[in-house]
């Protein structure tokens, strides 16, 4: 599933989802919404459309409100959020969690942190949509990016604000532009363009500014912005990075969904 999602009261603040380590369990009982809702939606509304291909790095701009519409992967995009995984650390998730539509929103007592944010979140889940969950490590196909013999060629850069501190990557056909990236950026587009996840073993820590050019599949001049995935073209441009991507099995801690209902309409 290539997830796409249009959170409104939390900032468009770049492209693509989360890496693990974000929440750890269940949500504390104290930390939820004063007050939330959860509308099922039909359909979208005439006259939306939302580009194929785009994902939405949520960050927090309300300080005391949780709003998602329009949410076209279905929740199982907001659970990612809440809890700090990708699409792949997620198992056992019901096909309608993935795409039935929902008008979500929620609203604090007081001011709170983005982590306390996803705490009433994980909170909002297990109350409204019954959500039961268990962690596990599994070992997994992967793909680590690591430093090549000799060492990485980037070029230091600066994140562009305060709101995008992993910095900005964006993929036209045929290239890859980063301003200001960070690694755990780089591998996370680099996941949702391959056939397994990435994982970041390059042990740098800064951000970057780098290009590459790679032959991308034709375009469809029906189609003009239609995803394309970048695919193993990369792998060469890659190496003149002074980085290299290897085929390994690596553990990854993974959510295991027990059980999780539709919520009523309210």
């Amino acid at each position: 599933m290539r997830l796409v999602t249009v959170l409104l009261g939390v900032s468009l603040a770049g492209f693509f989802l989360f890496m693990p380590g974000a929440a750890r369990g269940q949500a504390p009982s104290n930390l939820e919404f004063e007050a939330a809702s959860v509308k099922p939606i039909p359909q979208l509304p005439p006259g939306t459309s939302i580009r194929p291909g785009f994902i939405v790095v949520p960050s927090v701009d309300d300080p005391q409100r949780f709003r998602a519409r329009f949410v076209v992967s279905g929740p199982l995009g907001i659970l990612e959020w809440a809890y700090g995984v990708r699409e792949f650390q997620v198992s056992g998730a019901p096909e309608w969690l993935k795409e039935e539509l929902f008008d979500i929103d929620g609203r604090a007592e007081r001011p709170v942190t983005e982590a306390e944010m996803k705490q009433m979140v994980q909170a909002l889940l297990a109350d409204r949509f019954k959500l039961k969950l268990h962690r596990e490590a599994r070992e997994i196909s992967v793909y680590a990016l690591t430093a090549g013999k000799d060492g990485p060629k980037l070029t230091e850069g600066e994140a562009r604000s305060l709101y995008r501190p992993k910095g900005d990557i964006v993929t036209p056909p045929g290239k890859l532009t980063a301003h200001g990236a960070t690694m755990e950026l780089f591998v996370q587009i680099l996941t949702d363009n391959l056939d397994r996840p990435v994982i970041d073993k390059t042990n740098l820590t800064g951000n970057y500014d780098f290009e590459l050019t790679y032959d991308g599949p034709p375009s469809n001049p029906e189609e003009p912005f239609a995803w394309k995935p970048v695919g193993a073209a990369i792998f060469g441009p890659i190496q003149k990075l002074g980085l290299k991507l290897e085929p390994q099995k690596s553990p990854v801690e993974v959510l295991v969904i027990d059980s999780v209902d539709r919520p009523s309409a309210n």
